[in-house]
C-alpha cells in the first residue's frame, strides 16, 4: 500500500499527462466551493435554462449512445459546484480530467479503483451558487461579485466548443443535496430530470470537489453506491486541505482506512484526481484589475477574459464598484 509521500508523487507525475491530455495547463481553482453542502431550496420544477440545460445533456445522451438490445446504457453525470466568479480554465479542466478518469483513459496514468464503473457516455453540469452565497462571501472580503445570471453566461461562453458539448450550465439548488438525509432520500435534482427524460439508461451521479472542500466535511464518509464521489487532487502546504490532508484523514476514518489502496477504496465510490496547479479565482480577479493580459490568457477562456474585461465588475475602470478596503492597490474604494 503506498504511502502519503509515494501516492502524492504519482498524482504529481499525473497532473502534466492529464495536463497535455485535456489540452490546456490542469489549473485547480480553491475558490470553487469553499463550504459544507448545503439544502438547496428548490420551488417546483425545473424551468427556463434548467429545462433546457437538461434537455440537451439527454439530446447529447442519445445521440452518443443510442439504446441497443437490451443491455441499458451506462450514463455518469458529473456536477460540479462553485462559485465560479469567474469560471477559469481550471474549472473545465478539472471537468475533463473528471471525465477521463471515468472513461479510463489511460494517460492520466494513474490508480483507478478496479469497482468504478466505465460509463457509455459523460454528461456534466457546472452550477453556479446562488446570488446571496457568493455576493456575502465576496463582500466580507469588500469585493463585488458578478451576478449568478452573468456566472452561468460565462459558464457557457467557457464550454462552448465541440468537445465541451457534454456540459452544461447549471444552478446550485438544482445540484446540490442535503447531506443530512439519510442516504437513501438524497436527491439531485438534475440527475432526477435526466432520469425521468431517458428510460433504459442507467445513470450514475458523481459529485466533483477540490481536496481541500472533501478534507472539510470529510466528504467519503459520506461515499456508497449510491452517493459517489470525485476529488482534485490539491499540491497546497499540509493544513491547508492538500492531498496529503486528504489522505492522512482517509487512513484515519471513523470507518477504517479508505484511502487508495485499501480494499474500500477500490470499490469506487470515492476517487481521486491527479493533482492540479493551485490557481484560484482571487488571482484572477487581481489581475482583472492590473489588467494584466499576459497572466489572464493562461486563465480564463478567451470569451471568458473579453466579457470581463469589458463588462466585469473587476476590470481596472471599475474600482468604485468595490466596497471597503482591499489588498488589490488602486482597486480599493
Amino acid at each position: 500500500m503506498p504511502g502519503p509521500t509515494e501516492f502524492c508523487a504519482t498524482l504529481a507525475a499525473a497532473t502534466a499527462a492529464a495536463a497535455v491530455a485535456a489540452g490546456s495547463w490542469a489549473l485547480y481553482c480553491t475558490d470553487a466551493h469553499n463550504s459544507i453542502p448545503e439544502a438547496p431550496t428548490l420551488s417546483g420544477g425545473l424551468s427556463g435554462h434548467r429545462t433546457t440545460a437538461v434537455a440537451a445533456a439527454a439530446a447529447f445522451v442519445r445521440s452518443n449512445a443510442p439504446l441497443r438490445g437490451s443491455r441499458p446504457m451506462r450514463v455518469a453525470v458529473v456536477t460540479f459546484v462553485g462559485s465560479f466568479c469567474p469560471v477559469t480554465l481550471a474549472h473545465v479542466t478539472a471537468m475533463k480530467v473528471a471525465k477521463q478518469m471515468l472513461m479510463g483513459e489511460a494517460q492520466l496514468h494513474m490508480q483507478r479503483p478496479s469497482g468504478l464503473p466505465v460509463p457509455d457516455v459523460v454528461v456534466g453540469y457546472m452550477c453556479a451558487n446562488s446570488e446571496s452565497k457568493v455576493s456575502k462571501k465576496l463582500a466580507k472580503k469588500g469585493i463585488a461579485s458578478i451576478s449568478e445570471r452573468d456566472r452561468r453566461m460565462l459558464l457557457d461562453l467557457a464550454v462552448n466548443r465541440p468537445d465541451l458539448s457534454w456540459i452544461r450550465s447549471m444552478d446550485q439548488a438544482a445540484c446540490e443535496v442535503d447531506y443530512r438525509l439519510p442516504q437513501s432520500q438524497r436527491r439531485v435534482e438534475v440527475v432526477e430530470a435526466l432520469i425521468r427524460q431517458l428510460p433504459g439508461y442507467e445513470i450514475t451521479h458523481y459529485r466533483l470537489d477540490g481536496a481541500d472542500v472533501a478534507v472539510q466535511w470529510k466528504a467519503w464518509e459520506q461515499a456508497d453506491a449510491n452517493n459517489r464521489f470525485l476529488c482534485c487532487g490539491r499540491p497546497s502546504e499540509r493544513g491547508q486541505g492538500s492531498t496529503a490532508d486528504l489522505l492522512s484523514a482517509m487512513r484515519r476514518s471513523k470507518n477504517g482506512n479508505m484511502a487508495p489502496g485499501s480494499q474500500w477504496y477500490d470499490q469506487g465510490f470515492f476517487v481521486l484526481l491527479p493533482e492540479m496547479q493551485n490557481i484560484s479565482s482571487t488571482q484572477v480577479r487581481s489581475a482583472l484589475y492590473s489588467g494584466n493580459m499576459a497572466v489572464l490568457e493562461n486563465m480564463l477562456d478567451k470569451a471568458v477574459m473579453e466579457w470581463n474585461i469589458k463588462h466585469g465588475p473587476y476590470r481596472p475602470s471599475t474600482g468604485s464598484m468595490r466596497i471597503g478596503k482591499t489588498k488589490y492597490g488602486n482597486a480599493a474604494s
